[in-house]
């Protein structure tokens, strides 16, 4: 259960700051988005296109019958957010200038998120004293233990600035620290063993791209018995009819 709950922590800590990120300086004019905004559901992750046809088609809204455009099979797609929409999961991209893909003609590449999944069982909370991090007087910010490229570098990033939540420790013994929210938008790992090596060995080959599986309730925006729309009507409903009668026994009061 406390691997679960550990792995539930990464997995949003990974995705939403990324996304609040990305909606606070990225506009968009599709009108489904903009409609449904605070009905989706926050992803901000990167995919490859997987076309049962050799291509991925980008629609201006899920379900609509013509292509805004088109993706090839391998072509990489940044996916925002995602909606159920009358019983199919569908993504929103910036790219076509905004625009809908079908969730199972896409595969999630490998990142941080995919990390925490296959290794959940392993985390553990760290209950060190950052002395190496603190020695070393920065460290670097990577996707994940074993990536090839770095996130970001600090010369003066100390254990007191962000503190790892959860920790792991490879196959040569170095213990990683996973740290969130830097700069508001920045989730990653640190070495703590090494905080400053930009020479640390990279894992590969990378798993495949997977198919992706929702892991967030999801409302059915698409059907008409949308149950929060039917929750908003009936407290609308009551309200009013509460106002009635409150109205009346007032009035009734009033009166000689």
């Amino acid at each position: 259960m406390k691997r679960i709950v550990i792995l539930l922590v990464i997995c949003f800590f990974f995705a939403a700051p990324l996304t609040a990120y990305a909606d606070a300086i990225v506009e968009t004019d599709n009108a489904f988005y903009n409609r449904h905004r605070s009905e989706l559901v926050s992803l901000g992750r990167e995919f490859c296109a997987n076309g049962e046809d050799g291509y991925t088609s980008v629609k201006k809204q899920p379900g609509s019958g013509s292509d805004q455009g088109i993706l090839q099979n391998g072509e990489d797609v940044y996916i925002q957010d995602t909606c159920l929409y009358n019983g199919e999961y569908w993504g929103f991209t910036y790219g076509f200038s905004g625009g809908w893909i079908k969730m199972d003609q896409v595969l999630v590449l490998y990142d941080g998120i995919s990390f925490a999944e296959d290794h959940s069982d392993e985390f553990y909370n760290y209950e060190g004293n950052y002395d190496e991090l603190e020695a070393a007087g920065g460290a670097i910010i990577w996707p994940w233990p074993g990536a090839a490229e770095q996130m970001i570098s600090f010369d003066n990033f100390t254990g007191g600035d962000y503190w790892a939540s959860t920790a792991w420790r490879d196959e040569d013994g170095r213990e990683w620290g996973f740290v969130s929210g830097i700069y508001g938008r920045i989730n990653g790992w640190i070495c703590l063993s090494d905080p400053l090596n930009y020479d640390l060995p990279v894992v590969g080959p990378l798993p495949d791209p997977r198919a992706w599986e929702p892991d967030k309730l999801h409302v059915d925006i698409g059907q008409s018995g949308n149950p929060m729309i039917v929750l908003i009507i009936v407290l609308v409903a009551a309200i009013a009819v509460g106002t009635i009668v409150i109205m009346k026994v007032f009035w009734k009061r009033r009166l000689p």
